[in-house]
C-alpha cells in the first residue's frame, strides 16, 4: 500500500490537470490489478498441483491472455492429466474459461448487456470508453453471438428431465401462457419470424403497469423447438393437476386454441382467449375508412361486453354505411373473424371463477418491446444465427438467468 501511495502522489506532481491525472492514476491502477491479479493466478495454481502431487501428471505450463473488464492479464497455468483422463487446465475451469476463450464472462456479459440495448457501434464506443479495452463492433457481435449460444445451450440443459425434482415442483393456483410471433428484417433480404411464449403465475395491476411473477419467457425462430423448451420446463416445475391454464393468443398459424391445449394438458381447467389488443386492431383496420368514429367505438364497446345481438347490430347499421364493394367486403371479413372468435373473446370477469384477474392477461404485446425496439426499429437486418443469438440474449437478460448461464452454474 505504500509503494501504491508513494507512486500516486509522484503522479500528482507530475501531472499538469486533474484530467490527465485521473487518466494516468486509472492507467497505473489497472497495470497494477493486472499484475496482482495473474501473480494471484499463478500462486494459487501451484498451491493446487501440490495439493494434487500424486493423484494427476503436470504435462506443461502453459501462458494465457484473458481480456477481463479491469484490463488485460496474463498468467501461466499447469496443464494436467489425471490416470485414465483427458488433460486439462485446473485454473481455466475455475475461471470458467473455455478453450480459446479470450474474454472473461463477466466482460462477455457486460458487453452483451450494453450490446441488447444499443446497436453494435454504440456499445463499442461505451466499452471503449468506460473500460481500458479496444474493440470493435464486429467483436460486439461475435461476442454476443457467443453468449447468446451459451443461453441456448443453458435452455437445453433446463429442459433435461433430470433438471428438477418432483419433490419441488410448484402448485400454483391459476397460470398464465401467452404467445406471439413477430417478423423480423432477414440478411440479405426477406423476413423471419420470431415466436415467443411466456408463462406466469401471477399478473398484479399496479397503476398503468401490470407485474408478473413466476415469469419466463421462451423465444426462438424455430416454433417447435420454442414449444419443446416451454412444454419440458412446465413438466419440471409445476404440477398443474390443480391449476387453472389461462392462455392468451392473436388465434394466428401456430397460435390456436389446440396448441395451448396441449401446453394445459393435465391442468385442471384450461380457459383460452383472444389477445384484446389484436382483436381491437383487426376491428380499426377493418374499419378505417368510417367516418363516424363513434359507431367504431360503440362496436368496441359492445364486443367486450359480449353482447352478440347487439355486435350484430353494429355490425348492420356499418353495413348500411358503407359505399363501396370494398367497404362491403371489409365488414363481411370482421364480421366473420368476429364470429369465428366468439367463444374466446369472453373476458375473464365474464367467466365463472375468474372474476378476481379482470386484467391478467394481454402482457405479452408489451412484453414484445423489449425484442422489437433492439432489433425492428432500428431498421437492422439480421442474419438466422446473429438474429437467434440477440434474441437468445434479450430472452436470458429478461429471465434473470443470463449471467448464470454464462457461469455455469
Amino acid at each position: 500500500m505504500d509503494f501504491i501511495v508513494s507512486e500516486f502522489i509522484n503522479l500528482i506532481k507530475r501531472c499538469s490537470n486533474g484530467l490527465a491525472l485521473e487518466k494516468e492514476i486509472w492507467r497505473r491502477g489497472i497495470e497494477l490489478q493486472c499484475r496482482a491479479f495473474a501473480q494471484a493466478l499463478e500462486t494459487y495454481d501451484a498451491e493446487m498441483a501440490r495439493q494434487y502431487a500424486g493423484k494427476q501428471e503436470v504435462l506443461r505450463i502453459d501462458r494465457r491472455t484473458v481480456l477481463c473488464m479491469f484490463g488485460t492479464v496474463t498468467f501461466s497455468r499447469r496443464l494436467v492429466r489425471r490416470e485414465g483422463g483427458k488433460p486439462f487446465y485446473p485454473l481455466d475451469n475455475i475461471l470458467g474459461l473455455s478453450p480459446y476463450q479470450r474474454y472473461s464472462p463477466l466482460l462477455l456479459y457486460s458487453v452483451t448487456k450494453v450490446a441488447a440495448g444499443s446497436v453494435y457501434r454504440a456499445a463499442t464506443e461505451a466499452v471503449n470508453t468506460l473500460t481500458p479495452l479496444d474493440i470493435s463492433h464486429q467483436t460486439v457481435g461475435r461476442i454476443v453471438r457467443t453468449v447468446g449460444d451459451k443461453y441456448a445451450q443453458h435452455e437445453k440443459a433446463q429442459a433435461n428431465s433430470a433438471f428438477c425434482s418432483e419433490e419441488s415442483l410448484e402448485k400454483p393456483k391459476y397460470l398464465f401462457i401467452e404467445g406471439d410471433g413477430v417478423l423480423m428484417k432477414a440478411q440479405p433480404k426477406g423476413s423471419v419470424e420470431m415466436h415467443r411464449f411466456q408463462v406466469a403465475t401471477v399478473v398484479k395491476q399496479i397503476g398503468k403497469r401490470r407485474i408478473l411473477t413466476g415469469f419466463r419467457v421462451f423465444a426462438g425462430f424455430d416454433r417447435k423447438h420454442v414449444l419443446e423448451l416451454l412444454e419440458a420446463y412446465l413438466g419440471n416445475h409445476y404440477d398443474l393437476s390443480q391449476c387453472i391454464v389461462l392462455s392468451n393468443s392473436d388465434g394466428g398459424s401456430g397460435y390456436t386454441k389446440d396448441v395451448f391445449d396441449e401446453l394445459a394438458a393435465g391442468s385442471q381447467r384450461h380457459e383460452h382467449f383472444r389477445d384484446q389488443y389484436h382483436v381491437n386492431e383487426k376491428i380499426r383496420q377493418r374499419l378505417g375508412w368510417v367516418r363516424k368514429r363513434g359507431m367504431v367505438d360503440r362496436l368496441h364497446h359492445k364486443v367486450w361486453k359480449h353482447n352478440l345481438e347487439d355486435v350484430r347490430c353494429c355490425l348492420d347499421m356499418l353495413e348500411r354505411e358503407t359505399s363501396n364493394a370494398d367497404e362491403e367486403e371489409n365488414v363481411r371479413k370482421l364480421r366473420a373473424y368476429l364470429g369465428r372468435n366468439w367463444e374466446y373473446l369472453t373476458s375473464l370477469a365474464m367467466r365463472e371463477g375468474l372474476e378476481e384477474y379482470q386484467k391478467g392477461l394481454g402482457t405479452c404485446e408489451s412484453n414484445h418491446r423489449t425484442y422489437t425496439c433492439q432489433m425492428k426499429k432500428q431498421g437492422r437486418r439480421w442474419s438466422k444465427d446473429g438474429g437467434l443469438a440477440m434474441v437468445k440474449v434479450i430472452s436470458g437478460l429478461k429471465n434473470g438467468d443470463l449471467e448464470q448461464a454464462l457461469a455455469g452454474d
